[in-house]
């Protein structure tokens, strides 16, 4: 009988083992599963010129973030998801589009205007730009 116990203690020990490594594997597969999420929903802030696209990666991301949170649970994880935020409509892929044009368009203006001071053959003349041309 002693010698069956402690057959049955490594077998329990063995199987505990297995258990937390086990447990650890899920837990390193749900973390990169949630990294992987919020991968597809880092914002370009241009999401909103192409609607249909927005809403089924919307969609999508939400079916793999229930299933993954439905791993976590049965699994007993310590791994949290947090919700994901809206991505952008029309209106402020809009608003960054214009913000980045006139972004643009002042770095344009500011080298052409270093372009003609280092250029400028006739120190006189007015400077790009300035309405004296």
């Amino acid at each position: 009988p002693l010698r069956e116990m402690s057959g049955v203690n490594e077998v329990c020990s063995l199987q505990s083992g297995f258990i937390t490594l086990h447990r650890n594997e899920d837990e390193v597969l749900a973390q990169a599963l949630v990294s992987m999420l919020d991968g597809f929903v880092q914002a370009t802030g241009y999401e909103g010129f192409e609607p249909m696209k927005r809403r089924s990666l919307k969609r999508s991301v939400d079916e793999l973030r229930a299933a993954t949170d439905r791993f976590i649970d049965e699994r007993n994880l310590g791994v949290e998801i947090e919700g994901h935020g809206e991505l952008p409509g029309i209106a402020e892929s809009l608003r960054l589009a214009r913000d980045q044009t006139i972004e643009g368009s002042r770095w344009a203006l500011d080298s052409a205007r270093r372009i003609a001071r280092r250029d400028r053959k006739d120190p006189d003349q007015p400077e790009l730009g300035t309405g004296e041309d």
